[in-house]
C-alpha cells in the first residue's frame, strides 16, 4: 500500500508551551495484494482529517496526534462486494519529537 497526500494544517497556540494543529488532507492511494502471485491492484483517493498537539520546550518539541484515513478505491468485482472492497478505513496514532 502506498499513499501520496497533500495536507493543510492550522496552528492554534493555547499558551507558550502547547499548540493544537487541526488539518485535513486529500490524496492518492494504491493497494497491491499479492501472495506467491499478484492478486491485483486497486487505486483511489483519500480524505484524511487529522489533529496533533505539540508541547514546546527550549530546543525540542514533543507531539502526539491522530488521523483518520478514509479511502475510496476503484474495484472490479461483483456489485454486492463493491462497498466491502472499495472502502478502506485506517486510524493512525502518532507520537514523536521535532528538533
Amino acid at each position: 500500500m502506498g499513499q501520496l497526500n497533500l495536507q493543510g494544517m492550522y496552528k492554534f497556540a493555547l499558551n507558550d508551551y502547547f499548540e493544537v494543529n487541526p488539518g485535513i488532507g486529500f490524496g492518492y492511494i494504491y493497494l497491491r495484494q499479492k501472495s506467491s502471485q499478484s492478486l491485483g491492484r486497486q487505486e483511489g483517493f483519500t480524505i484524511i482529517p487529522t489533529v496533533t498537539i505539540d508541547f514546546k520546550l527550549d530546543n525540542i518539541r514533543f507531539f502526539t496526534g491522530v488521523n483518520y484515513c478514509h479511502a475510496f478505491l476503484e474495484t472490479n468485482t461483483h456489485p454486492d462486494y463493491k462497498d466491502f472492497f472499495g472502502r478502506v478505513q485506517m486510524l493512525n496514532i502518532m507520537l514523536g519529537f521535532k528538533l
